[in-house]
């Protein structure tokens, strides 16, 4: 893979490098010490297991062979894998996905009743389907929910928890006699989750069911892969952060679009940390990416040949180191999300409070391009929608939306479905680089699923805690309440 850029290979972005070698920050990041490993640390944990993962699983006898024997386990049991997860439980599984159609993996990060019911739709009814639940934190609560729906609406099917040591979610499958799968092949937990790629399960598992045989093989690519361009990607990142341009705009050869949303977490939930970081723009209008305002760059993806599975877990490789050593050049803990754990307790309280929830009044119409006309300067704009990605007309919304932002007053924007991305991108939201102003869609009228966990009031709170997290913050946020999108 390429990644191209004005002033790539310019002097400046050399002298960087030239400090990285000095102050021998890949050598930090590989024996997890000095600054670097200050940097890397959350809550007192060095999380820096991602960075030899790959050669320590192939060094280890048996061990590729056990990540086969499971996937074929769980392809003999079902036609089709639930795989429920938030963030980085789930992003590089989208991915995957998106670019191995046959892939019999079926994402799961929303606790809108619609996504549920789009899943029972698709699976006719569970009957034959199994069920992952994926947390690598320590309280992530979807993917037990998700489980516990599973297997009250489809007793007797296979359900497997992939979780960290001591984790509610490995607790319940404890108690519940789940079988279990550690999230790193060794067993450890130093891995952050937006990092699960490509030396997990997270990772490992869909590649084992896309590769077969083939998997030792596409590891050995990654393992043996260039680190050099994505050093000078963060040498070059921090040029251009230094000069006031936090925003980077992804204009990727069509056939790596599904590795955009990845690389928006990775780096946003790194780096959004104190007010600064790196805020990365999938999918803008070509007019933008042409003439980009002064506050924004342009990276180019493009690639020859296929992309495949050793492909994609190459590059996923590389931008882990990218932001690892981007956090080192800026002295930004690269470890860690506590933005995003503030809007958890904030949800929680709302949904087990008494009485009804503090929405807003129900708006009458969306006014999108007044909402949108606070955008600062140096702003960008961010419109989420807190229901399934099915929703009726969120497709043309979402596309007018980016117009509008991109053509009319030429500020980039984010398009996100909620919650699964306030566990990707809603660090840098909260924390990251200012300028956001935010617009959260909530949807009165929802579905309902057969058996499904979570009322209508379980995904307003999210919203609501949100969009409290955010004004906390200081950041502009508007939660509308309407009663469809059509």
């Amino acid at each position: 893979m390429r990644l191209a850029a004005a002033g790539m290979d310019g002097p400046e972005v050399d002298a960087v490098l030239a400090r990285l070698e000095r102050d021998d920050v890949v050598g930090q990041l590989r024996s997890g010490t000095g600054r670097a490993a200050e940097l890397a640390c959350d809550d007192g944990r060095v999380m820096l297991d991602w960075v030899d993962a790959i050669p320590r699983l192939l060094d280890r006898p048996g061990a590729v062979d056990s990540v086969r024997q499971a996937a074929a386990e769980l392809l003999g049991s079902a036609d089709q894998v639930a795989w429920a997860g938030m963030g980085g439980s789930v992003q590089a599984v989208r991915c995957l996905a998106a670019l191995h159609p046959q892939l019999p993996i079926r994402p799961l990060d929303s606790t809108d009743p619609a996504a549920l019911l789009d899943l029972w739709h698709a699976t006719d009814g569970l009957s034959s389907s199994a069920a992952i639940g994926v947390a690598m934190g320590m309280t992530s609560e979807e993917p037990l929910t998700h489980l516990r729906w599973f297997g009250a609406a489809a007793p007797g099917r296979p359900r497997l928890a992939m979780a960290i040591p001591g984790s509610v979610l490995e607790e319940y499958a404890r108690s519940d006699g789940l079988a279990q799968l550690p999230v790193q092949p060794d067993r450890g937990a130093g891995t952050p989750g937006r990092m699960s790629a490509p030396g997990t399960h997270v990772f490992l598992l869909p590649a084992a069911m896309a590769l077969g045989d083939g998997l030792e093989g596409a590891l050995a690519e990654i393992a043996a892969a260039d680190l050099s361009p994505y050093l000078r990607l963060a040498a070059w990142l921090h040029v251009q952060i230094a000069a006031g341009a936090d925003k980077v705009l992804l204009d990727s050869d069509d056939r790596l679009l599904a590795l955009e949303p990845w690389i928006e977490q990775v780096v946003e939930e790194s780096l959004g940390k104190g007010g600064r970081g790196l805020l990365i723009f999938p999918g803008q209008e070509r007019g933008l990416l042409e003439a980009p305002p002064d506050d924004c760059r342009v990276l180019r993806l493009e690639i020859d040949g296929d992309v495949d599975v050793a492909t994609i877990g190459a590059a996923m490789a590389g931008w882990c180191w990218a932001v690892a050593v981007l956090g080192c050049l800026e002295g930004i803990t690269f470890a860690g999300q506590p933005a995003v754990e503030a809007y958890k307790r904030y949800a929680r309280d709302l949904r087990d409070a008494p009485g009804e929830l503090p929405l807003p009044a129900r708006a009458q119409a969306l006014e999108l391009e007044e909402l949108a006309a606070g955008v600062s300067p140096h702003g960008y704009l961010d419109l989420t929608l807190n229901a399934a990605e099915s929703t009726p007309g969120w497709p043309e919304l979402a596309a007018r939306f980016r117009r509008h932002a991109n053509e009319s007053l030429r500020r980039p924007a984010k398009l996100r479905i909620a919650p699964a991305h306030y566990h990707s991108t809603e660090q840098a939201q909260v924390d990251g680089p200012p300028g956001v102003h935010s617009i959260r869609l909530v949807l009165l009228d929802r579905p309902v699923a057969p058996g499904a966990p979570y009322p209508p009031r379980f995904l307003h709170a999210q919203a609501l805690g949100t969009a409290r997290a955010m004004a906390d913050a200081g950041r502009p946020v508007s939660l509308v309440v309407l009663e469809g999108l059509m």
